[in-house]
């Protein structure tokens, strides 16, 4: 652990893929995931080119923290994120939103606001937040909103970053693959980015158990073929609900603006999908070899 992977490899003669670590090291396997975030250095591996990253026009002030070792178990103004479990609440102004959450049966609380930005990309999208600006912006709102973020003792100012989909997750052998933040970075509103990244690697895991360890390839392309489509289709929900939010106007009603969740997102078991959908996926590309994955429409 903690150690940088200096290069990607694969061996088309041997069946094999691996990496070699920043100290020479050479390590050997079937099948290479690299799980390694939006900053993902196996994508250029994979792509065959660098793939750049794209500023959004915006950036999130966000924070986590325990909820009893802040207090807001005890304040009036915030205790109510705290005594029905795990709660949810937002709040939408003119291009920016916020958004509260806390888990663990309410024990840990989240907050994040999407505001504009319009810096210029640079190496570092994360810096530490001011709570004075982050204050500003609520300014005015329902009182909640400034008496929730006051709780946490610190912030980040993280900017958005989008890619353009990226045409594969799967380089040329199709022994190193992208996975989660690596291949398919998700806008917040969206609300999918872990969710998509378990639904990866579940799918994965039942492709390559029904596969066999003497078809690892085919294995990957059915797995591309199988999320691909999904994923870009939960993306495009995130883009639509920033766009609804962010241009909220006076008079519209809080249903209109409320999260989508459609049953083809929220009802779908992505390993069941993988185990009834594996053979006939397989057999099409074992017969008419593999196409690149398709976008959704937009």
């Amino acid at each position: 652990m903690s150690t940088e992977v200096a290069e990607y490899w694969e061996d088309d003669s041997e069946g094999k893929a691996g990496i070699i670590l920043s100290g020479g090291e050479r390590i050997e396997a079937d099948l290479v995931v690299a799980a390694d975030g939006i900053r993902s250095p196996a994508r250029k591996y994979v792509l065959g080119y660098s793939d750049k990253p794209k500023p959004s026009g915006y950036a999130v002030y966000r924070a986590w923290f325990d909820a009893a070792e802040q207090g807001v178990d005890k304040d009036p103004m915030t205790s109510y994120m705290c005594k029905d479990g795990d709660v949810f609440h937002g709040w939408i102004g003119q291009d920016v939103h916020m958004l509260t959450s806390s888990s663990h049966g309410g024990k840990t609380i989240s907050w994040v606001i999407t505001h504009k930005d319009d810096t210029e990309l640079q190496d570092i999208w994360s810096f530490p937040g001011k709570m004075e600006d982050v204050l500003e912006v609520v300014k005015g709102w329902d009182p909640r909103c400034a008496a929730m973020l006051s709780k946490a003792p610190s912030c980040i100012d993280w900017k958005l970053i989008v890619h353009d989909p990226l045409p594969t997750w799967i380089s040329k052998s199709a022994r190193v693959i992208l996975i989660g933040d690596a291949a398919h970075p998700f806008l917040p509103t969206s609300v999918q980015g872990a969710s998509q990244a378990i639904e990866d690697g579940v799918t994965l895991a039942v492709v390559l158990q029904l596969a066999g360890k003497g078809q690892v390839t085919l294995a990957v392309k059915a797995w591309e073929n199988l999320r691909y489509q999904r994923v870009r289709k939960s993306q495009l929900m995130g883009e639509a609900v920033r766009d609804k939010w962010h241009r909220v106007k006076p008079g519209d009603r809080g249903e209109d603006l409320d999260m989508p969740r459609p049953e083809w997102l929220f009802g779908f078991d992505a390993e069941a999908h993988a185990y009834s959908s594996y053979e006939d996926t397989a057999n099409e590309i074992a017969q008419n070899g593999y196409r690149l994955p398709t976008l959704p429409p937009s």
